[in-house]
């Protein structure tokens, strides 16, 4: 249960951080977190391409 207030603690406290910064350094962090999904996924599909290619 300790583990879990704990994580609860964290998470309310990076929302507060959060809130906390400036508009433009939101929008920053909101552009950084879906860069590397679309990074990875951009990749997988290029990556499969590729191999069927080949064959």
């Amino acid at each position: 249960m300790e583990l879990i207030e704990k994580a609860k603690r964290r998470i309310l406290n990076f929302r507060e951080k959060i809130q906390d910064l400036p508009w433009w350094r939101k929008g920053l962090l909101l552009v950084v977190a879906l860069a590397l999904p679309a990074g990875i996924l951009l990749a997988t599909i290029l990556f499969v391409l590729w191999k069927g290619r080949k064959k």
